[in-house]
């Protein structure tokens, strides 16, 4: 039964009853099935924020394939911050989205505790490999079959077309569904 806050009697915290605040604080509770506490999240959150950081190098390291003969050189901070690229700023969001997809997609399912550390991670990162190769076999597609007359690369970074990034990304991000 939930109180609400103005009856909840104060003399009873005051008088050093803090029975409701039993084993909270000790660190058996970090063991206890009742903690919302677990190694499992711990270690998904750091997988998570690996694969994220990546991803974000990954990206920046295809658009620098792509541009390798351009002047002045690809560099996606420049062209987010500097020039405000919003078209770059789409087909990257769309990317990092895809990622998120195929991240939660590889981390569902699995716990440490029944499965082991090692599987867990072995069924991440092969996951992660062959989603992220899917997302760059749809980018190829779109690039040969859907815009084959668009240098999407150009378009994207140069002439800052928002729909050719709309279409990467929403590639990108059907992919990783």
């Amino acid at each position: 039964m939930r109180r609400k806050l103005s009856e909840v009697d104060r003399g009873a915290a005051a008088s050093g009853d803090e029975s409701m605040f039993e084993g909270l604080w000790g660190l058996e509770a970090l063991h206890s099935p009742r903690t919302p506490f677990k190694w499992e999240h711990l270690i998904a959150l750091a997988i998570v924020f690996v694969s994220l950081v990546a991803g974000r190098w990954l990206y920046d390291g295809f658009f620098r394939l792509l541009r390798r003969d351009s002047t002045p050189p690809f560099q996606l901070a420049n062209e987010l911050t500097k020039r405000d690229n919003k078209a770059l700023s789409i087909s990257f969001a769309g990317f990092i989205a895809g990622l998120g997809l195929v991240t939660v997609g590889s981390l569902d399912g699995l716990k440490v505790q029944t499965d082991g550390l090692g599987k867990y991670i072995l069924t991440f990162v092969v996951y992660q490999v062959v989603g992220i190769l899917l997302m760059v076999v749809a980018r190829i597609i779109i690039d040969k079959v859907v815009l084959r007359k668009v240098a999407t690369a150009k378009g994207i970074i140069e002439e800052m077309n928002i729909s050719i990034a709309c279409v990467e990304s929403a590639a990108v991000v059907g992919c990783a569904v």
